[in-house]
């Protein structure tokens, strides 16, 4: 290991001060989501609970990645079109989001697309039929 890493202190998981998003989201859905869709997945990902239901704002998500609620807003919106997300209203205008569980496209040999490591997206179009 380079000595220059070897002096550095890698990051603590042990305090919990951390979220996690499942590799699918980014393999399959990055490109089209683009970088504001996947930066306001992950921060929908950081306010979620064990059941996976978030509720912050859509001007708390806008603060947080440096963005327009407006941009915001068409993210979410995209996020639900692509069944990555479940938005229902919460009494006044708070929305409550339920994460969902990615779906995994099967490519032409029949594997389950999942990059893992190989430095290319494969290709994910779904089959017809």
């Amino acid at each position: 290991m380079n000595n220059a890493i070897a002096e550095k202190k890698p990051r603590d998981m042990s305090k919990g001060e951390w979220c996690w998003t499942q590799n699918l989201v980014l393999d399959r859905y990055g490109r089209e989501l683009g970088p504001y869709g996947i930066a306001v997945y992950c921060t929908l990902c950081r306010f979620a609970n064990r059941e996976q239901t978030a509720f912050p704002s859509q001007k708390l998500i806008a603060e947080r990645i440096g963005a327009s609620r407006g941009r915001v807003n068409q993210k979410i919106k995209q996020l639900e079109g692509l069944g990555l997300v479940s938005v229902a209203k919460r009494g006044g205008c708070r929305n409550v989001y339920l994460l969902l569980e990615p779906v995994a496209y099967p490519v032409d040999n029949g594997d389950v697309m999942f990059s893992r490591g190989t430095g290319k997206l494969p290709d994910i179009t779904p089959t017809a039929g």
